[in-house]
């Protein structure tokens, strides 16, 4: 019974927009950190999320690419010789600190 409380409370009527209770409603996602479900005559419109649950979504997104982009480069590979980060590094002169302490450079 809580789950259906707490799915029941995520849901939002557009209705509640028009009747002047936006404010309210982003003030709550952005506190709360909890998604709200808008409905428009009872079917899913959109999902409101805070931008921190936008930002952490994001970054996630962006992992989950880097990840699947190195795994098809791995399959690519066909099993030939590699060399580690680790390596990389200490033919380069350099550890993960110095790494670290440099700073962020953006690519256009």
């Amino acid at each position: 019974m809580d789950a259906l409380v707490s799915t029941m409370s995520h849901l939002i009527s557009v209705s509640a927009f028009n009747k002047g209770e936006a404010g309210a409603i982003f003030s709550s996602v952005k506190k709360t950190n909890e998604p709200k479900l808008v409905l428009r005559r009872n079917e899913p419109e959109c999902i409101l999320i805070s931008p921190a649950q936008y930002t952490k979504l994001m970054e996630e997104l962006e992992d989950l690419r880097d990840y699947k982009l190195a795994m098809e480069r791995l399959a690519a590979n066909q099993g030939k010789p590699t060399i580690s980060f680790d390596e990389i590094l200490r033919e380069e002169g350099l550890s993960r600190e110095d790494l670290e302490a440099m700073e962020d450079v953006e690519f256009e």
